[in-house]
């Protein structure tokens, strides 16, 4: 059996030389060299937090690692293929291993990133260890291949609390290998946690083939990124129909049973989570806020968050 000891782990500030990575990245690492030229333990990638504060970045066509795209502050736009997402921060973005990523900001606006590239293979030993029996795990021993992969979609997911403080602890690591493994680790279950339920929602679909009941998910996930990413906008039913790539009746009908609730339902909800957020974490006035989501003025805002939340925004504070 062959051994996977994934778990160098390394916070770089600065973002290494772009052919240096891309060639390391098709290569797997095989010659086990890090960026400075640090040895690491294995071939593959290893487990690296790109905590960078940048104006300006195109690092286009990486063959990644499964990774988590976040932003302390700012936003960048994250392209898997033709789709291009854009994250702020409030949301993360995740591509799979051996998907080609290009992670672009914009240079009108300054950005601290919070990506992590999870180590090749070291998230598979983690799905492992959650899925198969205490038996079976035994019986393998510590050496062993692993038998899984996690995937999830490309698509946007809302940040936590418990993630956010995670994020930020990795952020500042001092060189603990012991808990920055741990912490790494905490990530990984939050990430497999969202995978089980993206495939709750993908059982609920009306669809006897599971390839099919992917893909629709697939479509109403582009239809909430859209959502999550343009709350100042006033979002028609078409938009999201078209966004999805469904007719606007079968689009309404899937979206209703795969959340539970209707697009202006779901839209109300992202925007009352954003003013939240804003409320508590930035000190912009009311009325900033309102027009930061797309309400026509404060007042209506207000009421709506007061219907929804028991509580006016300024009660927050």
């Amino acid at each position: 059996m062959l051994v996977y000891s994934y778990i160098q782990f390394m916070v770089f500030h600065q973002f290494p030389d772009l052919q240096w990575l891309k060639n390391q990245a098709e290569t797997s690492f095989q010659n086990r060299k890090a960026w400075h030229g640090r040895t690491l333990p294995s071939t593959g990638w290893p487990s690296v937090v790109m905590n960078v504060k940048t104006s300006q970045t195109f690092r286009d066509n990486i063959r990644g690692p499964l990774s988590l795209f976040a932003n302390v502050t700012g936003s960048s736009l994250v392209h898997i293929g033709s789709k291009v997402t854009k994250v702020n921060d409030r949301f993360f973005f995740v591509s799979n291993q051996d998907q080609h990523y290009t992670l672009e900001v914009n240079p009108r606006q300054k950005t601290e990133t919070i990506n992590i590239h999870f180590g090749e293979y070291w998230a598979d030993q983690v799905l492992r260890t959650l899925t198969a029996s205490h038996e079976t795990l035994l019986d393998e021993g510590i050496f062993t291949t692993p038998h899984c992969r996690l995937e999830l979609h490309n698509k946007l997911y809302e940040r936590t609390g418990s993630l956010n403080r995670l994020l930020l602890e990795l952020k500042d690591s001092e060189g603990d290998a012991l808990k920055e493994e741990e912490k790494l680790y905490d990530v990984l279950v939050q990430l497999i946690a969202q995978a089980r339920n993206d495939r709750k929602i993908e059982a609920t679909l009306p669809s006897v083939k599971n390839a099919t009941r992917k893909e629709i998910f697939r479509r109403l996930s582009d239809a909430t990124d859209y959502i999550y990413s343009n709350p100042q906008n006033e979002i028609s039913l078409d938009d999201l129909a078209r966004i999805s790539c469904l007719s606007k009746f079968h689009f309404l009908r899937l979206f209703k049973t795969a959340f539970g609730k209707t697009p202006h339902q779901f839209v109300t909800e992202v925007k009352i989570g954003q003013a939240t957020s804003l409320l508590i974490s930035t000190k912009l006035e009311v009325q900033s806020i309102a027009k930061e989501l797309g309400f026509k003025d404060s007042s209506t805002f207000s009421r709506l968050y007061f219907n929804r939340t028991g509580r006016y925004p300024s009660q927050i504070r």
